[in-house]
């Protein structure tokens, strides 16, 4: 179980051009199992850093660690704070993990856990049930990319805050997803 957060950051030395989310999955996947071998994502996104052929300057992976009773953030691609003249070529993983329940003596939830009027374990289930796994047999970015821009989406000069990003339907279905001058785009996360 995991009671502390955890940030970290390491240099992808490899790594200098934009990645597409399956490249990405294959560096962020390896390291939230290294904390719990049942962790799964369920949220990919790209943000507002996603061009025309797929690749994200940074992609964001979001990750649930079931047995270690934490969440987990995985960003694979520049230091947003960098100085853009020197170091924007420079890759990263940045990993950040938070445990369900921090626990801290001095804190009111370790209070209010210690007296049992905060159930942990029921919490963390209802946690984990508002979660779903996303396939780990996807339709990559650039498929995505390519669907939207036949749909009619312009990531060249289209809207500035044009993002990409998985989502879940009420049906369970997971889907690629993005929007852009309120107009919403869709399609399936696998080809199955």
């Amino acid at each position: 179980m995991i009671k502390h957060p955890i940030e970290k950051r390491t240099r992808l030395a490899k790594i200098e051009d934009p990645v597409t989310v399956r490249e990405a999955f294959a560096i962020s996947d390896p390291a939230a199992k290294c904390y719990d071998a049942d962790a799964f994502c369920h949220l990919m996104s790209a943000g507002e850093r996603i061009n025309g052929e797929g690749g994200s300057d940074l992609w964001e992976l979001f990750y649930m660690l079931p047995n270690a009773r934490a969440r987990a953030s995985f960003g694979v691609g520049i230091d947003e704070h960098c100085d853009p003249d020197e170091e924007w070529e420079q890759r990263y993983l940045f990993e950040s993990v938070r445990p369900f329940a921090h626990y801290n003596p001095d804190d009111i939830l370790e209070h209010l856990i210690r007296s049992g009027a905060f159930d942990v374990e029921a919490q963390w289930r209802q946690e984990l049930e508002r979660h779903t796994s996303l396939p780990v047999s996807f339709r990559d970015s650039p498929e995505a990319a390519r669907t939207f821009i036949a749909q009619g989406e312009d990531f060249v000069s289209g809207d500035i805050h044009l993002t990409l990003q998985t989502k879940m339907l009420a049906t369970g279905e997971a889907v690629w997803w993005s929007m852009a001058y309120s107009v919403e785009y869709m399609t399936p996360f696998t080809d199955g």
